[in-house]
């Protein structure tokens, strides 16, 4: 990743607190409910968690970024915002949300977009999400 052309990713982050669903966000959201599955076998009950974001207009250095310059985005999601190992690619710059199934546990997520040359951002403010 090459820091001087890091995209810059504006997020506002507003969490949905309530395990059951419903409300609005900002620009950005992390919310929770609604639906649950069990997923891998493991008797677990998971619950869908929705992200959404704002797609960036300005890289890192201030300059303007075209929304055909952009390739995607990625999740990133784990224990501790110092321990993001999961993720999400999203290959779509068009799309500005996305769902993942999660069992139980307390989850730290950030987002990161990347242009067509491969360029990542850094992460977004990480946002927490409890999952009961």
């Amino acid at each position: 990743m090459k820091t001087t052309h890091r995209l810059l990713l504006i997020l506002l982050i507003s969490l949905l607190l309530s395990a059951c669903g419903g409300g609005s966000g900002g620009s950005v959201a992390v919310g929770g409910g609604g639906s649950a599955a069990v997923g891998g076998g493991t008797g677990r009950i998971q619950q869908k968690v929705t992200l959404s974001w704002t797609a960036p207009v300005t890289r890192t250095d201030g300059s303007s970024i075209a929304p055909a310059e952009l390739d995607g985005y990625r999740i990133y999601y784990g224990n501790s915002p110092s321990n993001l190992s999961m993720q999400l690619d999203i290959n779509d710059a068009t799309q500005t949300s996305a769902s993942i199934d999660l069992p139980p546990g307390s989850y730290d997520i950030a987002v990161t977009v990347y242009d067509v040359n491969g360029l990542e951002s850094s992460f977004s403010n990480v946002v927490h999400k409890d999952v009961i």
